[in-house]
C-alpha cells in the first residue's frame, strides 16, 4: 500500500493490521516519490478484529 491512500489505510487498520515497515520512497509517481508502507496482522490479532475462524486460510493443513 502506498503512502496517501487514506481510505486503504483506515480499512487495513480496522482489520487489525499495523505497520510493519515501510520502503521510503518506492514509488515516482505524477512527479513526486512515495513511500511504500508493508502492513500486517496475525492470526490472533485478525480474530480479534472481528474475522470468522475460517477467513484467511484457517483451513490450512498448518493452521493453529
Amino acid at each position: 500500500m502506498f503512502e496517501g491512500n487514506a481510505r486503504a489505510l483506515a480499512c487495513y487498520r480496522r482489520c487489525g493490521f499495523i505497520e510493519e515497515g515501510r520502503m521510503r520512497e518506492a514509488r515516482y509517481f505524477e512527479g513526486a516519490y512515495h513511500d511504500r508502507m508493508i502492513m500486517s496482522v496475525l492470526r490472533d490479532e485478525w480474530r480479534a478484529a472481528g474475522a470468522p475462524q475460517n477467513a484467511a486460510g484457517a483451513e490450512h493443513a498448518d493452521a493453529r
